[in-house]
């Protein structure tokens, strides 16, 4: 469970178009996860396209830096590591769509449907760490 009041998680993820009990989509969005995650405890799976979209941007942009810069050197060191196992099974590297990169494009698939369903967890949970250090200073 977190240890954060919907407020809270609010004031953490309000943007300026959230004026006068006008709640913009995104903040929608994720206070939906906040009171759908609070009522199971569980890390319900929900989508989050601009997580998908954007990928490591979208990690920079909600100010989870260290999520971005791990989900980048992640994706680029899998992606070498295919390159690798290609090169090594069939002697050449062809990067080329259907050849050496079809187990980078399908490793990279489930890297981006991972995120896709799992963004606004990570997101509730690096706002929970943030919130929690804002309590003690």
């Amino acid at each position: 469970m977190i240890d954060i009041t919907r407020e809270q998680f609010f004031d953490f993820v309000a943007s300026e178009n959230d004026k006068d009990g006008i709640i913009s989509n995104p903040s929608q969005h994720y206070l939906a996860y906040f009171d759908k995650y609070q009522e199971t405890g569980d890390p319900t799976i929900c989508t989050n396209y601009a997580a998908l979209l954007f990928g490591p941007l979208w990690f920079f942009y909600r100010k989870m830096y260290l999520y971005g810069v791990i989900f980048f050197v992640a994706d680029e060191t899998l992606a070498q590591i295919c390159q690798y196992i290609y090169k090594a099974i069939y002697g050449q590297l062809n990067n080329g769509l259907f050849e050496g990169g079809r187990l980078e494009l399908i490793i990279g698939a489930l890297f981006m449907r991972a995120l896709l369903y799992y963004a606004n967890y990570i997101y509730l949970r690096s706002a929970c760490k943030q919130i929690g250090k804002r309590k003690m200073a």
